[in-house]
């Protein structure tokens, strides 16, 4: 399974926590970086392992953001691909997330939070299952996807690590935060790719209404189902 070895970094990493957010293995995540504390965090972060750790906060958090409000333990930790700095001293960046991992603790609050991770479990509770699920993925894919628009280029899909596949769909399926949530805390890959087949299905059946109300293709006969 294709994970960071945090073995060969510090160990420690910069918290960047928002309302909203889950970073999964294989996400692109594009972020803006304006406040003083974060820009801090980038600098150290380049200049250092470029990692950072994107975390969700705790329920109750909106009275002490500018503080350092408790936030979930499980996290997706990512590195800076890309950075461009703007003139107003803020920065572009993009992170592509790289493993699931949970805080064994806080270091250091201030300025930013430095936290001591690791990485969380990868098992496989059903081989069988695992393959079957990853054909069926595969197979909507092609379906769904013209040649342009598939997620996946030529040969990609080959040497793809199956535990960034729900990551590597999130433009297409568009995940809600709880759903990600769940996809980082599952350690059971078979649990997360269903997921990802359940969001394929519903994508499947929301392209054939579309093309329904376009009298594209034939109503379905209910005496077939």
């Amino acid at each position: 399974m294709a994970s960071i070895d945090l073995d060969h970094t510090t160990g420690l990493v910069p918290i960047f926590p928002l309302p909203e957010m889950a970073l999964l293995p294989g996400e692109l995540m594009p972020l803006y970086i304006f406040e003083p504390r974060y820009r801090r965090m980038l600098a150290d972060a380049l200049a250092g392992d470029r990692l950072i750790a994107m975390a969700r906060f705790e329920p109750g958090w909106e009275g002490n953001y500018y503080g350092n409000p408790e936030v979930k333990k499980i996290m997706g930790l990512g590195t800076v691909v890309a950075h461009h700095a703007q003139a107003d001293g803020g920065s572009e960046i993009v992170l592509r997330g790289l493993a699931r991992v949970t805080l064994l603790e806080v270091v250091r609050e201030m300025p930013y939070r430095l936290g001591r991770v690791d990485t969380m479990p990868e098992a496989v509770s059903d081989p069988a299952k695992l393959k079957q699920l990853t054909a069926e993925i595969f197979g909507m894919l092609e379906s769904l996807c013209g040649q342009q628009d598939h997620p996946f280029g030529d040969g990609e899909c080959s040497g793809l690590p199956l535990e960034e596949l729900p990551g590597r769909l999130v433009p297409l399926l568009q995940y809600d935060v709880e759903t990600k949530h769940k996809l980082l805390s599952c350690d059971d890959l078979v649990c997360r790719l269903e997921v990802v087949l359940k969001g394929l299905k519903s994508r499947e059946r929301q392209a054939r209404m579309a093309k329904l109300l376009r009298g594209k293709i034939p109503p379905v006969d209910p005496k077939m189902n």
